[in-house]
């Protein structure tokens, strides 16, 4: 029962790549954890990876189908010399016959954690001689001694070296990341990756969900279906898909058109889409008088943000989000979350004070967490099918559903000494407690008796469960989960603790004295966490959904509707249907 995880867009990948870095870390504490001492409801990572060999080498990769703009992907590269003979034959395709030149562009500078983790891996496989390995492309053997020197290292001094990775602080991640590759811990193959080939990243527009519905019957559509294709070859028995997708651009459109052919293909499957948008950019200054618009061939030009409801681009965004949703309905989806960063509180999340949610990197952590968290049920050994439980988060036909998240999740407050007049236990704790520490990552108000409601605790130990699920109708209770494990924090997380919040992840409060704060010097390397994910349909109007209702409607009297009809055919019962 596999789940194979979808990812289209840029900020989708921000997530994504702090999800799988979680995964890693995961995987080498469950990997280092003596057979005798390890949980029978241990990680599965069968479900969510596959696992090949290539040349003797067992590797695992995860089950992924990643799509993003062509020159997004920084540095990364699959393999460099399948690479340069994919140009080589394209150059000698072109019919001219005065010979060619090639010029080339100057290389991507990788990333110092990059360069620490490929010299540390190195290191860690040429002293160990393993035949499998947890994360990798098959074909990173070959490029290990590039750029280094391999007679430098290795089992041949028997020098055991310590490891070259530094603390997060020294990387300064905020100030240097200028994409998600340059902060993923594991090595992606190439059979999960497209670029699509008709827009480049930061060059050409790709703002509108039709953008990426114009894929449709070009290479960037076979290539990206081809990827899911092979991927479900490769599953015994596909169970579900997890998608996290830009909701705000092009890539809800290109979203649309795999997930459809998913539907095709895999009708019953779970399906699960968290629908992203990070912090929109300032509106761009209006072209001078006379002065052609530098994206002119953007959707509608200089004049169309103001057109769609707006001085910027957030009524494009939301038109973009309201036609991705009402598409996917379409596409048998169980559970839709919109994560939209600019509906964020400005308070932030209490524990997390340094949080910069302009920073895609810090701001995607804390989304990776939620998908972390909320799917941790289904990928135990022996848990229950996703699909089942994904299909029993929501009402049927009605998928919107909101996150709260305590990360941090506090301790239970213990009760006084016996000396005291107490017995030393732990007090009752019930959710309406803790409602302080719960950051609203859907801005979507939560139904006091949601029967449609997942509690799941990382941290915490089954009778706090129950405490905090006494308010919860009973069939919520059904869908509550807990793993006494803490959630282990990779290196490349953002460390925007508060000091309050200790190297473990416990809060330094009033309730814990014997709980000191932690020192500036130190990082945070596990905390506790809790998701509380509830259906729409118990709650009060999302903030998410009117926001695309607004654009819509403003869009359909505006005009604008015209103007996407002779553009991309979108007719007005389309328009009536988003409204």
């Amino acid at each position: 029962m596999e789940v194979l995880t979808l990812q289209f867009g840029h900020f989708a990948n921000h997530v994504g790549a702090h999800f799988w870095n979680f995964e890693d870390e995961c995987a080498a504490l469950q990997d280092a954890t003596p057979e005798e001492q390890r949980d029978e409801n241990d990680f599965d990572f069968e479900r969510l990876h596959s696992q090949t060999e290539h040349r003797g080498v067992l590797s695992w990769n995860p089950r992924l189908v990643l799509v993003d703009k062509k020159g997004a992907l920084g540095s990364w590269c699959s393999n460099p010399a399948e690479q340069a003979e994919l140009q080589e034959e394209a150059a000698h395709s072109v019919l001219w016959d005065y010979g060619k030149e090639t010029h080339e562009a100057d290389r991507v500078e990788v990333h110092d954690f990059q360069q620490d983790l490929e010299a540390d891996d190195y290191e860690q496989w040429a002293q160990a001689g393993d035949s499998s390995q947890w994360q990798g492309d098959e074909d990173r053997n070959d490029d290990y001694g590039e750029g280094m020197d391999v007679d430098a290292a290795g089992p041949s001094d028997g020098i055991d070296r310590p490891s070259v990775m530094k603390p997060t602080k020294d990387y300064d991640f905020r100030s240097t990341v200028r994409t998600w590759t340059d902060f993923l811990k594991i090595k992606l193959p190439g059979s999960s990756v497209h670029e699509l080939q008709a827009c480049h990243h930061d060059v050409q527009p790709f703002s509108l969900f039709f953008d990426g519905l114009a894929i449709r019957g070009r290479a960037d559509e076979e290539k990206a279906v081809d990827l899911a294709r092979k991927q479900l070859e490769l599953c015994d028995q596909l169970d579900s898909l997890h998608t996290i997708v830009d909701m705000y651009d092009g890539f809800g459109g290109v979203a649309d058109v795999v997930l459809r052919w998913a539907q095709e293909e895999q009708p019953k499957s779970g399906r699960l889409v968290f629908a992203v948008m990070p912090e929109l950019p300032p509106p761009p200054e209006p072209p001078c008088e006379g002065e052609d618009d530098a994206n002119g061939g953007g959707v509608f030009g200089a004049a169309a943000p103001a057109a769609v409801g707006g001085p910027d681009v957030e009524g494009c965004a939301w038109l973009s989000a309201a036609f991705s949703l009402t598409r996917l309905l379409d596409t048998g989806v169980d559970a839709w979350a919109p994560m939209a960063v600019p509906l964020w509180s400005a308070q932030g999340p209490p524990s997390l004070p340094g949080l910069r949610r302009e920073v895609p990197y810090e701001s995607s952590a804390l989304i990776g967490v939620a998908l972390q968290n909320v799917t941790l049920p289904y990928r135990l050994k022996g848990s229950q099918r996703p699909s089942s439980f994904l299909s029993a988060l929501t009402p049927s036909h009605r998928p919107v559903c909101g996150i709260l998240q305590a990360f941090p999740l506090p301790e239970s407050p213990a009760q006084p000494s016996p000396e005291h007049g107490g017995n030393g236990g732990q007090c009752r704790q019930t959710l309406d407690s803790l409602s302080s520490h719960f950051f609203d990552l859907c801005a979507m108000p939560v139904g006091l008796m949601n029967q449609h409601t997942s509690l799941v605790l990382r941290g915490a130990s089954p009778r706090r469960l129950v405490s905090l699920c006494s308010a919860l109708p009973p069939p919520a209770l059904r869908l509550s989960f807990c793993r006494e494990a803490v959630l282990p924090m990779p290196l490349p997380f953002p460390q925007v603790f508060g000091p309050a919040v200790s190297r473990k992840g416990i809060l330094a409060e009033a309730s814990y004295p014997s709980v000191a704060p932690r020192d500036e010097s130190q990082e945070v390397v596990s905390a506790p966490v809790a998701t509380r994910l509830h259906a729409a349909s118990g709650a009060g109007r999302s903030v998410a959904l009117g926001r695309m209702a607004v654009a819509a409607r403003s869009a359909w009297k505006s005009g604008v509707s015209r103007l996407l009809e002779s553009k991309y055919g979108v007719e007005g019962d389309e328009f009536r249907e988003v409204v």
